[in-house]
């Protein structure tokens, strides 16, 4: 159950990363050519998108609310049940500031994208779960802290990797692409 959350978290660091990228940095304005060229902008929209939905769905299901899912709820039993109450108790102390941000996230997963709400429209499920990037981040951020010391106390390999990687990378795409 821990890798399965791990590995739900590392997922969406690495597609926050390519969407912070593609549409939230700097990067909009230093590679405008390439974002507005016509052989590259579908690309790059739809991958924006893409990551976009990705990360939403990771973060999901490390957050699910099915009883029957690897998720953070879950782990939290599991530790206090093992005697590692201390733990699921620094996990909730952490992740108690970003309640509210899980609870949006898990919204717009079940209104925008797992299901199509026909009396739903994307603007309105957006406006009314209004998440900002840095929020995001942040909460993946916590999250990757608290699996990274659970995993350490339990001594077992951690799948929370350091960010930055898929960032560089697309730097590089674009840098590329620029040429």
């Amino acid at each position: 159950m821990l890798s399965d959350i791990e590995i739900s978290i590392n997922e969406a660091s690495s597609h926050c990363e390519i969407w912070w990228a593609l549409g939230f940095s700097e990067n909009r304005k230093q590679y405008r050519e390439v974002f507005e060229n016509a052989d590259f902008n579908n690309f790059l929209h739809t991958s924006y998108v893409a990551n976009e939905i990705a990360m939403f769905m990771a973060l999901s299901r490390a957050f699910d609310s099915c009883d029957k899912s690897s998720r953070m709820r879950e782990l939290k039993i599991q530790l206090t049940k093992t005697g590692f109450d201390y733990l699921a108790k620094d996990i909730d102390e952490a992740l108690t500031p970003h309640q509210g941000i899980v609870k949006k996230i898990l919204d717009i997963r079940s209104q925008l994208i797992a299901h199509t709400q026909m009396d739903q429209t994307d603007s309105s499920v957006l406006a009314r779960n209004g998440i900002t990037p840095k929020e995001i981040k942040e909460l993946i951020g916590t999250a990757k802290t608290v699996l990274m010391k659970v995993s350490s106390t339990l001594r077992v390999y951690n799948l929370c990797y350091n960010k930055g990687f898929h960032n560089d990378s697309t730097l590089q795409v674009l840098s590329k692409l620029k040429k």
